[in-house]
């Protein structure tokens, strides 16, 4: 964030420079600060790590955690913003009106609801004293209350599990990201790309292209193993 907001500032300072604003004549330099890889993810070990933690210290925020893992939505935006009405229980999909970049556009984002993430959602609609009327926030702790960053509890969570990674709530979704390339190989890129909010799988080739050669040996392993069985 830091390395944004400087360059903002240089920006302005430049553009002033340019239309006669400022007198001074050189742009000042700074050296930005390092950042974690934004690809860091978690193995299964340490999500399992995670998960024995929170269920024992806050099952709520374990929801949210697990949630964001397994449908990749952008933490805290994406899902703070989930309401009732937006999920589609019946065709297991939900709307998503908070993508980033993508407030503007008229395309409607929907991501599919399956397995843990669907449990987890039904868990949170069936607890009693828990209002769910289409306007109201899916995540809202057993008191109804909103939490609207648990951030730092996530960091403390990675500390103390002994997980020596730099990860955030942002790398819970390139922790689904790498799951789905390297385990689901069937599902197109152009699908996963679509679920993550990407307009093209350019992002997607970019960062995790390196994933792409392992995919193939499925494919061709899965191929094979169906040529034998015909064989046989």
């Amino acid at each position: 964030t830091i390395n944004r907001e400087i360059g903002l500032l240089r920006n302005i300072i430049k553009h002033n420079m340019d239309t006669d604003k400022l007198t001074i004549k050189k742009v000042p330099w700074y050296k930005k600060k390092s950042e974690p890889s934004r690809t860091e993810h978690l193995l299964k070990d340490e999500y399992l790590k995670l998960k024995e933690y929170f269920l024992l210290r806050n099952p709520y925020y374990w929801k949210i955690i697990s949630f964001t893992q397994n449908t990749g939505l952008r933490y805290p935006n994406e899902i703070n913003g989930l309401q009732w009405n937006d999920y589609h229980e019946d065709k297991n999909f939900m709307i998503i009106r908070n993508r980033k970049g993508r407030k503007n556009s008229e395309k409607i984002w929907s991501i599919p609801i399956v397995g843990t993430s669907k449990q987890i959602l039904m868990d949170l609609k069936n607890r009693e004293n828990i209002s769910t009327s289409p306007s109201d926030y899916i995540f809202v702790d057993d008191w109804g209350k909103r939490i609207l960053n648990i951030s730092r509890s996530f960091k403390k969570g990675v500390r103390e599990c002994g997980i020596e990674k730099r990860l955030s709530m942002y790398s819970l979704r390139h922790t689904y990201t790498t799951r789905m390339i390297t385990t689901r190989p069937d599902i197109p890129l152009k699908l996963l790309a679509e679920s993550l909010g990407h307009t093209s799988v350019t992002m997607i080739e970019k960062h995790y292209g390196h994933l792409r050669p392992t995919d193939l040996v499925k494919y061709f392993q899965k191929s094979e193993n169906k040529k034998q069985e015909i064989i046989k």
